[in-house]
């Protein structure tokens, strides 16, 4: 008794005698596939994503809240933390660089009087 199949690959239908669930079978178009199993698992990295779907892909806190189901409060509160604060190592380089030009008009000042 003969049994119709489809290839996975190319959809061509074509019979085959009676098998074995899970005998390969190869098609015309070369593609082997396996009798009475069901299609292969869908390859999740082959589809896009989108930030919709998954919290990993957000590339905001508002994307992420709206993927996990976090209330939009929490997303500010995760904005006010990611904030870049300028103040903190910007005026340290601001007073390191001022300090390093006063002592070097300093020296200055000291060599020019010194060989006067």
């Amino acid at each position: 008794m003969a049994e119709t199949v489809q290839c996975d690959q190319c959809g061509r239908r074509f019979q085959v005698a009676t098998a074995v669930p899970g005998q390969p079978v190869k098609c015309v178009c070369g593609h082997v596939f396996r009798v009475g199993q069901a299609a292969a698992p869908v390859d999740f990295f082959s589809q896009e994503l989108s930030a919709n779907d998954n919290p990993l892909l957000a590339e905001t806190p508002a994307q992420w809240a709206k993927a996990t189901g976090a209330p939009p409060e929490i997303a500010s509160q995760i904005e006010k933390r990611m904030a870049k604060k300028l103040t903190g190592n910007a005026s340290f380089m601001m007073a390191i660089t001022g300090g390093v030009v006063a002592l070097m008009l300093v020296i200055g000042l000291v060599a020019y009087l010194l060989n006067r």
